[in-house]
């Protein structure tokens, strides 16, 4: 039987720790989100804004960059947001299925009851993300970093998920059934 050097086993116990989540920080008092804003390629940086029921779908979002924001029940199916920046933001009950957020990034976000089948986060970074009650099947998420991750009753069935980056990651009765 091998014994573990405490040395050793102090430091796995420091990395494997469990770490808090830092939860998004929205302003109190949001603007309505209009789509004609969000589609506008000369919209700059959004603040403070909250998207309710849009309809975007086939649209293209590159380099979107969103911060202290909510959007709900919105449908933004096989959208691009290639190269995105969603920091502090609450997505409910939207739909982002067959979607690209490549090289995309997501800081203190939470996503509930979302669709993101199909969707694409090739070399995307969550950081300080809670997802709940998400579908994620067929999903890519080859060469993604997850850091400081939770996933609860999430669905990542049929997803491909080589060459991630996990740290500090809580699985919850979450489904990779056939997940590469």
């Amino acid at each position: 039987m091998a014994v573990i050097p405490s040395s050793a086993q102090a430091a796995y116990d420091r990395a494997s720790a469990p770490r808090k989540l830092a939860a998004p920080r929205i302003a109190a008092s949001l603007d309505a989100l209009p789509l004609t804003t969000l589609e506008d390629p000369d919209r700059g940086p959004l603040e403070a804004v909250e998207a309710r029921g849009l309809n975007a779908t086939g649209a293209d979002f590159t380099e979107l960059e969103v911060s202290g924001s909510r959007f709900s029940n919105c449908l933004f199916q096989a959208c691009s947001f290639t190269g995105a920046l969603f920091v502090d933001i609450a997505f409910e009950g939207c739909d982002f299925s067959n979607s690209t957020f490549d090289s995309a990034a997501f800081t203190r976000c939470t996503f509930k009851d979302c669709k993101f089948a199909g969707a694409s986060f090739t070399e995307a970074l969550w950081e300080h993300v809670v997802v709940e009650g998400c579908t994620f099947a067929y999903g890519a998420f080859n060469r993604c970093r997850w850091k400081v991750i939770r996933a609860c009753t999430c669905d990542f069935s049929s997803a491909d998920m080589s060459e991630m980056e996990l740290r500090a990651i809580t699985l919850d009765d979450d489904r990779f059934t056939g997940t590469s």
